[in-house]
């Protein structure tokens, strides 16, 4: 268990240039003993939107707090004459390090996640590429993915929504994800409706939006579990192997009839040399 507590967990603000913003957040301490926290900024985007972490000045980069202690954390961003457009993010980092009873050095962090816009011309932009709609689902739930892409500026949610219903139309079972996008990235976005892997032929509904982006595609799935599989194989041995055993005993037969026949030619051929030396 973590003897850090951060809140909030995200923080969002606008910025603009040359400007002194005062922000703060609270840290707790939830362990039994005293603990000294260093402060910090972290990079989490690319270079671009993450210039963040060189304008913000903590209060007090080194904190130490009396168990079960809270204390509010103040820091400042001093942003330069110019600044990029859109968002800058970064993580500002709670840390302590200790040593373990075994006498190893533990690292314990908390974050809070840092949102700042710059509203002058923020663009958003969204890219879907390698859509997969898993038509054979083998030992697993319907699924489908696709790849989500951040091409502007500033972030934004992408809402996926996967439903399962029967060949009638009846809904069976509904997953929804919500998944954030900074500039830059580039997401694979994977989903299952549920994980009911009951044998069958389902319909599904695969909704994905981001922006103004859309993906609205139905499509049939066949689900199969292992088991199912195991069975399928099995007849379809068991078919093969009649079928060949079928093949050999016609064979059989055939050999047989034509040795028979070649035998009966054999007898009248006899048959008809004795009767020429009578004569």
């Amino acid at each position: 268990m973590n003897s850090l507590v951060i809140s909030p967990v995200s923080d969002r603000f606008p910025i603009s240039a040359n400007e002194k913003i005062e922000r703060s957040f609270k840290v707790r301490n939830t362990s039994t003993e005293k603990l000294a926290i260093r402060l910090y900024s972290e990079q989490f985007s690319s270079d671009e939107y993450s210039q963040i972490i060189r304008w913000i000045v903590f209060s007090e980069p080194e904190v130490t707090l009396e168990p079960s202690e809270e204390k509010v954390i103040t820091y400042k961003i001093n942003t330069p004459e110019s600044i990029p457009d859109g968002g800058q993010y970064c993580n500002i980092i709670a840390e302590i390090e200790r040593n373990s009873e075994s006498n190893i050095q533990v690292t314990s962090r908390a974050a809070i996640k840092i949102n700042a816009i710059n509203h002058g011309s923020t663009n958003e932009q969204v890219g879907f590429s390698d859509l997969e709609l898993k038509m054979l689902n083998i030992g697993g739930p319907a699924a489908a993915r696709t790849t989500v892409s951040n091409n502007g500026n500033v972030d934004f949610q992408t809402e996926v929504k996967l439903t399962k219903s029967s060949i009638f139309g009846e809904e069976i079972s509904s997953s929804k994800m919500l998944v954030s996008l900074y500039p830059g990235d580039s997401k694979q976005v994977y989903i299952q409706a549920g994980n009911n892997t009951a044998f069958g032929i389902y319909k599904m509904h695969y909704e994905v939006a981001a922006v103004d982006k859309t993906i609205d595609e139905t499509y049939f799935a066949l689900v199969m579990p292992i088991h199912s599989l195991f069975i399928l194989v099995a007849i379809v041995l068991a078919f093969l192997a009649i079928v060949i055993h079928r093949r050999e005993i016609r064979q059989i037969r055939l050999e047989r009839e034509a040795l028979k026949e070649l035998e009966e030619r054999k007898a009248r051929k006899n048959k008809a040399h004795k009767k020429r030396k009578k004569k």
